[in-house]
């Protein structure tokens, strides 16, 4: 597949006519050999803090699952007790239990409506201004005028 003088001059590349390395030679294979450390050195300091974040890694997955099951056997508990309450006292259970789900009602009704953007009066008032606004106590209506708005135009129409 390759020429004798293919072999011959990678021969050569790697080693003079003498049969010695050139120097040439030298400077890559030193430069490959500190790469190679390089990497070595990179490779195992991968391999410790891979080792640390697994060991981390277990020791937070555990304290999960053992808050997991705390937190179901807190709800199982819970559950025992509304249902020991409801049947000793089913009156007053039932009452708690509606206003309870009342407030709760309104809350997410109060979150929904916080959740809306709101726009503060000073806000409107100045973007509206900047558009040709003419602007009347707390109300602002937009005008369109052909002519522009400047801060004396806007005083004499108040």
């Amino acid at each position: 597949m390759f020429s004798k003088f293919h072999c011959s001059r990678s021969f050569y590349a790697r080693f003079g006519r003498n049969g010695k390395p050139t120097r040439h030679f030298y400077l890559r294979l030193t430069r490959f050999e500190k790469t190679n450390e390089m990497l070595m050195n990179c490779n195992a300091l991968s391999a410790t803090r891979y080792q640390n974040a697994m060991i981390d890694f277990k020791k937070h997955t555990q304290m999960l699952v053992a808050m997991r099951k705390d937190i179901d056997n807190i709800f199982k508990r819970i559950r025992a007790i509304k249902v020991k309450l409801a049947q000793q006292y089913p009156v007053e259970y039932e009452i708690a239990a509606t206003t309870q789900r009342k407030e709760k009602s309104t809350r997410e009704r109060e979150d929904s409506e916080d959740d809306e953007p709101t726009v503060s009066s000073t806000t409107l008032t100045a973007s509206l201004i900047g558009k040709g606004a003419v602007v009347e106590g707390n109300a602002a209506s937009v005008g369109v005028s052909s002519e522009p708005t400047t801060p004396q135009k806007l005083e004499s129409d108040v």
